[in-house]
């Protein structure tokens, strides 16, 4: 099911040979990442840039051509890329604008507070 998902970029980040881009959808307030077909997924510099070639950068307001939902097991963010199609940039945020998708979410560590467990 084609898409095209508008999301307010929050990473775009060295992958592999490419890129990683992702972001909070303004209409759900999910995290998306768009993925390609090989085998990193990462996206090449043809699939992620703006017409006149410029990148997308954090706070950015885009809109990307998307095919569908592809979730892996650790990765459920990922949504399969239309690389034949161009990303817009649709406008920008503001560090305040992105209140609205804060949410208390619980503990980030299972195991209450440290990312690492004691080797005892």
């Amino acid at each position: 099911m084609a898409v095209t998902k508008r999301i307010v970029c929050l990473a775009n980040s060295r992958k592999h040979q490419g890129r990683c881009v992702a972001g909070i959808d303004l209409d759900s307030g999910r995290w998306i990442r768009p993925i390609s077909k090989r085998p990193g997924h990462e996206l090449s510099a043809s699939e992620r840039q703006y017409e006149d070639g410029s990148e997308p950068a954090p706070l950015d307001v885009l809109d990307v051509p998307l095919i569908g939902h592809r979730p892996a097991e650790v990765h459920r963010e990922n949504w399969l890329l239309d690389s034949g199609k161009r990303w817009r940039r649709a406008g920008r945020m503001t560090w305040d604008d992105l209140l609205r998708f804060t949410r208390d979410a619980g503990p980030l560590w299972i195991n209450g507070h440290k990312t690492s467990v004691d080797p005892r």
